[in-house]
């Protein structure tokens, strides 16, 4: 770079007759007369040790001579290199290209004033290749002798996850923000050393080969719907930015758009959503690129069709996980915020399918804004996102509820059922310090390796407490996933019955009707519905749940369960579980029959119900953290995080025949403002309901003023067939 450009840039402005460039723009023609001059008629300098393009050759030449589309406006001095056999020049000038062209306006950032100044977080760990991954702090260790980083480094736990987290360079954004923020060259620096890095050693797949490791379905699409387009077209000011390292980045797009546009519909729905997205990201903000109007079609053709066969009618994803249902939402809407982004109409099927799936989220999260952590899902809050999707597609019912009724417009009912995926979402307030909030599940297992054998489950929360929960997803790669191999995905990790120590079947995997009207119900007064299901190995097994929830009920809200176990063989060992979260004490009360959950001032009473018709329980006991003789009593709260957490276990033995398991659940938020249950029993049953009589603790003390009157029994009919 010479130590006064203006002259340069004057004689590259006069012999172009263009408008004056910008500052990088102006350093990038720089380069062009000193190290590439004879393309301006200037005489030919010695190259310079840095090169303008990239150190692989073959991939340059492809670049120019196939991938991209030198009649592209903005290209005619580009192709004039390429025609001339003058790469050095076609790359500087490319280069130059991309600093002031028209696309990706919302990722470029202005020239910033340069500094000294430094940001803290995750850059500075970067820094010094340090990098955390789902709770996983590593040192990426470097070649000596090149200093190449280790893309294939396993991290501490030697997990296949973190190799593949740190591709996604989502260390690209926080980059772009650090230098926005500071304009200090140095973040920008490790940008380019990064980039050109990866592309030199991460090499991919040949045309019609599927991808491995960094290059597996999935990962290609991560890069390029945010992390590669945001450094790319954020650093484009940046002189630490090498022209070698701009090319190679698009080199390196047009690679990715091959492989999207040849794989983009294998893996899971998530995984395609993810992939289209990254596609109609490389095609609208790279439409230099020679396939990019191609790859756009098929992006959209694409995306349709994983909405149409991935997201159920009532706006779930087939997979059976609120956290991967979000990662498909958020790609879904990536995809249509890009096409809106690029000036393009969004196809109506795109924008209507989106609404639903926010609509979802909206929907399922609780008072406090979790959403449901079930199957393979983190404990994520949803109150940020569903308020920006509200303001997007005009939803005051979404407001409302994440407002906790403060703003927005009252949805028409408490509780919210959809019924293709099969998931019961029920509540008795909007508020956080009186709402109740439960989940239970009666749909199909999942369409992907993401679902758990868990149908039946039940999660409760109150008042701002989790009480009943899911035990999570732990990890999926190293050593906590090796660990609770046996565990994760077992029935045994979730509120329901285990039979002969055996998990549910994982059949079917996705819906195809929706539930019946007759096996559920939400009105005013509360919700009930029943499902089945069988186990593995086990024939002429079946368990069926009824489950009744009363609102406003004692203060709180009701919830009567019945556990109905249809067997044909001689004996069978049957467990009742009810996984509680690690912040609650549980204690068994054998004498009362009862739970209870206690969380600080906020609690739970599980009461086993008697009576002629109830089927009894042999054995019960807590168990927190145990490993042998089975994996029982553990908590994942997000991947790679666990604790111990207390379970409470009954467990009997039973011959053939038909069994009712009953119990009612009563959470509370202070035992002095609510009427615990005294004795629950079984008065009745046929082959299509059983009748639970309630009785109250009685009238000894001050009541709240909108407790259940306690001095009345109450009889519940729970349903267990149509």
């Amino acid at each position: 770079r010479p130590t006064e450009p203006e002259p340069v840039v004057a004689m590259a402005v006069s012999y172009r007759g263009c408008p004056p460039p910008s500052a990088a723009a102006a350093a990038i023609y720089a380069v062009v007369l000193l190290s590439c001059g004879a393309a301006f008629g200037a005489p030919l300098t010695t190259m310079t040790d840095t090169s303008p393009c990239p150190s692989d050759l073959a991939r340059t030449h492809l670049l120019f001579t196939q991938q991209l589309n030198l009649s592209y406006p903005g290209l005619s001095a580009v192709a004039s290199a390429v025609k001339a056999g003058n790469m050095a020049s076609a790359c500087t000038l490319l280069a130059a290209h991309f600093v002031d062209a028209p696309t990706a306006s919302w990722w470029r950032i202005p020239p910033v004033v340069p500094s000294n100044k430094t940001d803290g977080g995750a850059v500075a760990h970067a820094l010094a290749d340090n990098y955390s991954f789902y709770g996983e702090v590593g040192h990426v260790p470097r070649n000596p002798t090149n200093g190449s980083l280790d893309w294939w480094f396993l991290g501490p736990v030697h997990d296949f996850q973190f190799m593949l987290a740190l591709s996604r360079h989502a260390i690209f954004e926080n980059l772009v923000t650090a230098y926005q923020s500071t304009g200090n060259p140095i973040y920008p620096r490790l940008f380019d050393n990064l980039t050109a890095d990866w592309v030199a050693v991460v090499k991919p797949p040949s045309p019609g080969q599927p991808g491995q490791d960094q290059w597996i379905s999935l990962e290609p699409g991560i890069r390029m719907d945010h992390a590669w387009p945001v450094g790319f077209f954020g650093m484009q000011h940046a002189d630490a930015f090498k022209t070698s390292t701009r090319v190679a980045m698009v080199s390196s797009f047009a690679d990715h758009g091959r492989f999207l546009e040849e794989f983009g519909s294998s893996g899971n729905p998530n995984f395609q959503s993810m992939q289209y997205w990254g596609l109609a990201t490389v095609a609208l903000t790279l439409p230099e690129l020679t396939n990019a109007s191609k790859w756009l079609t098929g992006a959209t053709d694409g995306v349709k069709q994983d909405m149409h066969h991935g997201v159920y009618p009532d706006g779930v994803e087939t997979e059976q996980t609120s956290g991967y249902h979000y990662v498909a939402t958020r790609c879904f809407d990536g995809f249509r915020s890009v096409v809106a982004q690029a000036g393009r109409q969004v196809d109506p099927v795109v924008g209507e399918t989106v609404e639903g799936m926010f609509s979802y989220l909206a929907y399922a999260m609780d008072q406090t804004g979790l959403g449901p952590l079930n199957s393979d899902s983190d404990t994520t809050n949803y109150t940020d996102i569903v308020l920006a999707s509200a303001a997007v597609f005009n939803r005051s019912d979404w407001v409302y509820i994440a407002t906790h009724g403060q703003q927005g417009t009252s949805p028409p009912a408490l509780s919210s059922m959809f019924p293709w995926t099969g998931q019961f979402i029920m509540r008795n307030s909007w508020t956080v310090d009186n709402g109740v909030w439960a989940w239970m599940d009666v749909g199909p297992y999942g369409a992907s390796g993401h679902g758990h054998r868990d149908k039946l489950h039940l999660s409760i929360r109150a008042f701002g407490r989790q009480l009943l929960v899911d035990s999570g997803r732990f990890a999926y790669e190293g050593d906590i996933a090796v660990k609770f191999h046996d565990y994760i995905k077992h029935t045994r990790a979730h509120n329901t019955l285990v039979v002969d120590g055996m998990a549910q079947v994982d059949t079917p995997a996705v819906a195809t009707r929706p539930l019946a009207n007759n096996t559920w119900r939400i009105a005013p007064e509360g919700d009930r519905v029943f499902a089945s299901i069988t186990f593995d190995g086990l024939h002429n097994v079946t368990h069926t749940r009824g489950l009744v929830h009363l609102r406003n009920m004692a203060s709180s809200s009701v919830f009567v369960v019945v556990d109905r176990l249809t067997t044909a063989a001689a004996s069978h060992t049957v467990q009742g579980l009810w996984h509680a979260h690690p912040d609650t004490t549980v204690a068994l009360d054998t004498q009362s029959a009862t739970v209870s959950c206690n969380h600080s001032d906020v609690g739970l009473q599980i009461t086993v119900v008697g009576g002629s018709g109830a089927a009894t329980w042999s054995n019960s006991s807590v168990v927190k953290g145990q490993v042998k003789p089975e994996t029982q009593g553990w908590y994942s709260p997000k991947y790679n995080s666990y604790a111990a957490s207390p379970a409470a276990v009954f467990e009997t033995k039973v011959a053939a025949g038909e069994h009712d398991f009953a119990w009612v659940l009563l959470p509370y938020k202070d035992k002095a403002e609510v009427h615990l249950v005294a004795q629950a029993t079984v008065v009745a049953k046929n082959a299509t309901a059983v009748t639970v009589k309630i009785n109250f603790e009685p009238e000894t003390r001050p009541r709240h003023p909108h407790a259940h009157n306690a001095t009345a029994p109450l009889v519940v009919v729970v349903p267990v067939a149509a």
